[in-house]
C-alpha cells in the first residue's frame, strides 16, 4: 500500500465532507437570518401599528364616550372673560358648569385645529390623567382635569374643551415678569417633587418635562398641568425661541429599560437651568439652531450642554451638571429632590 496516496485520499475525502457541511451551515445559517429578520420586521410594524393606530384609535373613542357622558351629564360650560390665548388654543373663565356658578375655581380651555398627532396625544393623555386622579395625593402635583368635551361630536373638525383647575399663570410667564431668588427655588421643589411623584409613585415617564407644562398659582407654588398636548414636545419651539432642548440623548440612541425613569432626570436640567436664568435668554451653545435636527447635532453629536450663569450658585449648578451626566451616572429624581431639599435647608427657606 501507498500511505501517502492513502492518507491524500482520506484527507480529501475529510476536506470535501467539511467544505460541503460549511456550505449546508451556511446555507440554514442565511436562511435563519432571513427568518429572524422578516420576524423582527414584522414584529415591529405590528408594534408601529399598535402604537400609531389602534391604541389612539381607542383612546378617541373612549375619549368620544367619556366625552358624550360628561356633556349629557353636566351639559357645555358656560364661558366668561377670555384670559388667555394661544397657537391653537382660548383659555376662559368658567362662569357656570352643570348648573353651578364656578367663576373662581374653573377655568374653559377651548382647543381647535389638533392634528392627527395632536389628538393621539390628547386622547392618551386623557386616559393617563384619568388614571393619575384616581390617587389621592395627585392633586398636590398636578394641575386637575374636571371634565372634557368634544363638540360637536360628528364633526370632522371638532372643538376640543377641557374644563381645569384655575391656575394663575404659566412658568413661563412668571420668569419673564421676574422671580426673587427664593421663588424660583421652590418653584424647583415643586416640579421635582411633582416628577418624583409621577415617575416612582405612578410609574409614568412625563415626556421631557419644561417650562411650558408648569403652572403656577396666587402664591407661585408649582403644579404640572398636562393639558398642553397641543405639540410634542420634540417639535416646535420652547418659549425662549429656540427648538426644545430638553429632549435627552437616549431619545435618539439605545436606553437600557432598567433606567428609563432617568431620562426625565436629563430634561429636569434643564428646567432647573431656565428656573434659575435671570436673562430669559436661551443657552448660547444653542442660539443658532434654528431646527431639531440642528438642535440633535448639538446635543448628541456634539455633547452640548447649557452654560453656567453669572446668577447659578454653586451647588445648584453642580446639580445641573449632575442632570446631565451619563444615564448611568445621573441621579434617580427622589436624589434630586433630596438634594434640593438639602440646599433649601441651607438657605434657611422651608419647602412646606
Amino acid at each position: 500500500l501507498d500511505v501517502d496516496l492513502l492518507g491524500k485520499t482520506i484527507l480529501g475525502h475529510c476536506s470535501s465532507h467539511l467544505q460541503e457541511s460549511h456550505a449546508k451551515f451556511v446555507e440554514n445559517l442565511g436562511k435563519k437570518i432571513s427568518l429572524r429578520s422578516a420576524a423582527e420586521k414584522s414584529t415591529r410594524n405590528q408594534r408601529n401599528q399598535l402604537e400609531d393606530e389602534i391604541v389612539p384609535r381607542i383612546g378617541y373613542l373612549l375619549l368620544r364616550l367619556i366625552s358624550a357622558r360628561q356633556q349629557t351629564m353636566m351639559g357645555i360650560p358656560q364661558l366668561g372673560d377670555v384670559i388667555g390665548r394661544g397657537r391653537h388654543n382660548v383659555v376662559y373663565r368658567c362662569k357656570s358648569w352643570g348648573g353651578c356658578e364656578r367663576k373662581r375655581s374653573l377655568v374653559v380651555k377651548h382647543t381647535e385645529g389638533l392634528s392627527s398627532d395632536g389628538w393621539k396625544r390628547a386622547s392618551i393623555d386623557l386616559l393617563m390623567l384619568r388614571l393619575l386622579h384616581s390617587n389621592g395625593e395627585t392633586d398636590r402635583h398636578i394641575v386637575k382635569q374636571y371634565g372634557t368635551i368634544i363638540t360637536p361630536l360628528e364633526s370632522t373638525k371638532p372643538t376640543f374643551i377641557r374644563v381645569l383647575e384655575h391656575r394663575e399663570c404659566t412658568l413661563p410667564e412668571a420668569l419673564q415678569r421676574g422671580l426673587k431668588r427664593e421663588q424660583r427655588k421652590l418653584i424647583a421643589l415643586d416640579v421635582t417633587r411633582a416628577m418624583t411623584f409621577v415617575i416612582s409613585d405612578l410609574k409614568f415617564i412625563t415626556e421631557y418635562p419644561r417650562a411650558e407644562i408648569v403652572s403656577l398659582d396666587r402664591g407661585l407654588r408649582a403644579k404640572l398641568d398636562f393639558s398642553k398636548i397641543e405639540q410634542s414636545p420634540d417639535s416646535g419651539d420652547s418659549w425662549l425661541g429656540i427648538p426644545n432642548f430638553h429632549v435627552p440623548p437616549e431619545v435618539h440612541r439605545w436606553c437600557p429599560p432598567e433606567l428609563i425613569d432617568r431620562i426625565d432626570v436629563y430634561s429636569l436640567g434643564c428646567l432647573l437651568w431656565e428656573i434659575f436664568n435671570e436673562t430669559n435668554k436661551p443657552p448660547s451653545v444653542y442660539k443658532d439652531c434654528t431646527t431639531k435636527d440642528q438642535m440633535k447635532t448639538k446635543v448628541v453629536d456634539e455633547g452640548l450642554r447649557p452654560e453656567r450663569l453669572d446668577e447659578f450658585e454653586d451647588e445648584w449648578w453642580l446639580l445641573m451638571q449632575d442632570c446631565w451626566k451619563p444615564i448611568r451616572k445621573r441621579p434617580a429624581v427622589e436624589e434630586v429632590v433630596d438634594s434640593i431639599k438639602a440646599l433649601l435647608k441651607q438657605s434657611s427657606i422651608s419647602g412646606d
